[in-house]
């Protein structure tokens, strides 16, 4: 069974015009992204960063757009979405940005990062270019 690691997009919108999008969130699902999406939507009675930030898009009547990162097979998702979390929080230093909890603060990711690098940067570059 396969799982995609995804990242929660928000649009910056300035004058009525796109200006920039930034990751804010990563995740897995083995739904579709979209599905996944809707269900974060509507779960955001819960208090912590991510729903706080969902709710005051839906304010603003904004809705996130939701990428793929890449698709990993099950059993490798929670390693790849803390990769992914870590790349993006300390490697490309968008550790504001990102509202995920620190699950990616762990030392056993410095040493499977450094060790599986090469393998998993044709996934993570996708964050290049947010």
């Amino acid at each position: 069974m396969k799982a995609v690691i995804y990242g929660i997009v928000h649009p910056y919108i300035h004058h009525g015009k796109l200006t920039r999008k930034k990751i804010r969130y990563i995740g897995q699902t083995i739904r579709t992204k979209e599905q996944r999406l809707s269900q974060h939507l509507s779960e955001t009675i819960y208090e912590n960063p991510k729903n706080v930030w969902l709710k005051k898009l839906k304010k603003r009547k904004i809705r996130p757009e939701v990428i793929e990162i890449c698709e990993v097979d099950v059993e490798r998702a929670d390693m790849m979405e803390a990769m992914s979390i870590f790349y993006y929080k300390y490697v490309l230093m968008n550790n504001k940005e990102l509202l995920n909890l620190d699950i990616a603060n762990n030392h056993n990711l410095f040493f499977y990062f450094d060790k599986y690098k090469k393998y998993h940067q044709k996934y993570l570059s996708v964050l290049d270019n947010y």
